[in-house]
C-alpha cells in the first residue's frame, strides 16, 4: 500500500531499569499517566480513520473472495447485534420465548430490565399527572 504511512515501533519498550528492592524484587516504576492512551493504538486509529474507505473496500474484496477472517470481522464489527422479534412485550411473552429457547438468559434479563424501567417511567408520569391535578384542584379551592 503506497498511500498508507508505516507505523514506527515505540521508542521505549518499557524495559526494566534493573532497580530492585532489598529482597531482590523489581521496584515499581512510575507507570503510565492516568487517562493516557496507548500511542500505537491511537496511531492505528488515525490511519484507519484517514483511509477508512480503502479499508472498507479491501475488507469487502476479501469478503467477496471468501476469506473467513473477513467474514468474521464483518459479522463481529459491522453487522448489528442479534435482534429477536417477539409477538408481544409482556412478561409472559418473554418467559415463553426463554422457555422455547428463542432468547438466552442474558437477553431475557435485559428485556425484563428494560420493561421494568419503562414501567417505572410510566408510573412516574402517572404520579406527575396526579400531582398536577392536585395542584390544579387546590388552586381552584377558595382560601
Amino acid at each position: 500500500m503506497t498511500n498508507v504511512t508505516q507505523l514506527q515501533p515505540p521508542s521505549d519498550l518499557h524495559k526494566s531499569e534493573g532497580v530492585r528492592d532489598d529482597k531482590g524484587r523489581y521496584v515499581r516504576g512510575p507507570g503510565r499517566k492516568v487517562g493516557s492512551k496507548n500511542r500505537q493504538s491511537a496511531d492505528l486509529m488515525k490511519l484507519i480513520r484517514a483511509d477508512y474507505l480503502i479499508f472498507y473496500q479491501k475488507l469487502h474484496a476479501a469478503l467477496v473472495a471468501g476469506e473467513q477472517w473477513a467474514a468474521q470481522l464483518y459479522a463481529k464489527y459491522l453487522l448489528p447485534s442479534r435482534t429477536v422479534e417477539m409477538e408481544g412485550a409482556e412478561p409472559e411473552d418473554i418467559k415463553q420465548a426463554f422457555v422455547d429457547g428463542e432468547i438466552s438468559a442474558d437477553e431475557a434479563k435485559a428485556v425484563a430490565t428494560a420493561l421494568e424501567k419503562l414501567k417505572n417511567i410510566a408510573d412516574i408520569e402517572d404520579i406527575k399527572r396526579h400531582i398536577e391535578n392536585l395542584i390544579a384542584t387546590a388552586q381552584q379551592q377558595p382560601r
